[in-house]
Order: C-alpha cells, then sequence, then structure tokens
C-alpha cells in the first residue's frame, strides 16, 4: 500500500526517485497509513513496529517526522537513531540495541520510553536532557 505524498517529483512517475525508494521501505516492512512530506519526512498515523529485524540503522532516505501511536525499534543492532521521529504520541522503544547515545531520538514522547540493554544504562536526567517527557516514571530504563 502506497502512502500519500506531497510532490513535485518527477522521476516519481517513472516509478523511480527517493520517494519510490521510500514507499518500497515502508511496504516491506508494513508501514501503511502514513504520509511523505514534501521534504520526504514521513508522518505515520499510528503505531510503528520495526523491532526484531536485526537493523543496524534505518536507510539515509528514512526519516520520520510525526508518529501518532508508538516507534518500536528494539531487539534489533542499532548503532545509531538517526531517522528516528521528532515527535511521537504513545511509546518510545528502543531498547536492546548497540546505542551508546540517545543522540536523534524524538523530541518529544507523548508516554513512555523504553531504553534498557544498550551498550550503556541510560539515566533519568541524560533521556530528560534529550527528549520532552516530564515524569520519572515515564523513562523505563530496566525490566520489572
Amino acid at each position: 500500500m502506497l502512502c500519500f505524498k506531497q510532490s513535485n517529483d518527477t522521476l516519481s512517475s517513472l516509478n523511480i526517485g527517493i520517494e519510490q525508494s521510500i514507499n518500497k521501505w515502508l511496504t516491506d516492512f508494513g508501514i501503511a497509513d502514513c504520509f511523505i512530506n514534501k521534504d520526504h519526512t514521513i508522518n505515520v498515523y499510528g503505531t510503528v513496529y520495526l523491532q526484531d529485524n536485526n537493523l543496524v540503522e534505518l536507510p539515509p532516505y528514512i526519516k520520520f517526522n510525526i508518529v501518532t501511536g508508538s516507534f518500536l525499534i528494539g531487539n534489533n543492532k542499532l548503532i545509531s537513531l538517526i531517522g528516528c521521529p521528532n515527535i511521537v504520541l504513545e511509546m518510545y522503544g528502543c531498547s536492546n540495541n548497540m546505542l551508546s547515545n540517545l543522540e536523534h531520538c524524538p523530541k518529544i514522547i507523548g508516554k513512555r520510553i523504553f531504553c534498557y540493554s544498550n551498550l550503556i544504562e541510560f539515566s533519568s536526567e541524560y533521556v530528560k536532557s534529550v527528549c520532552d517527557i516530564t515524569e520519572d516514571s515515564c523513562i523505563i530504563n530496566k525490566t520489572a
């Protein structure tokens, strides 16, 4: 299923170009109900589930903007969060990866962030320094 898009990309009509690459990647990962903005960032109306895919990083042409549900990218081999959304209205999960920092994590997270079992354990203070989340209870750094 193709995402809606806002574009003047002439290559799109030839079924090539960045928008086609974005659409193919989104389709391959079962991400639908989305919108590709003019700057090629992606808004998703729902949850993005990218867990357990052996991802080391997101492709350079993938950049999420707003996700109205949760964004779950845990249980991979991520070394970077480049391409992750700017805003996640529900939960954000990046646990069980190879992260040494949370640079490029969402600036705004609506409910909870799960970030345990990476190369380092992230303190609540550090998490709050990189994203807007107001309650300590919303930062989940270890399994219960």
